[in-house]
């Protein structure tokens, strides 16, 4: 999934993707992009600090597939 431009400190909610099979496309993903002021200089890093790309969200995409794991294991 491409994630568009997200200001700092911001969380960014996308539709769940329609092009997976199996997944809610009723629901939503959610990513955060966090910026942390440092002196520590790295590649990811930007004038005074670093940037943290959160792991996204998917929870709400495959809700309904959850149901059929736990009927399936049971």
């Amino acid at each position: 999934m491409c994630w568009p431009t997200t200001p700092a400190n911001q969380t960014i909610q996308l539709p769940c993707p329609a092009y997976v099979g199996g997944v809610s496309v009723s629901g939503t993903t959610r990513r955060s992009c966090r910026f942390f002021r440092s002196r520590k200089v790295t590649n990811s890093s930007g004038p005074g600090g670093h940037w943290l790309f959160d792991v996204a969200d998917y929870d709400e995409c495959v809700e309904a597939d959850r149901g059929l794991v736990s009927a399936r294991n049971v």
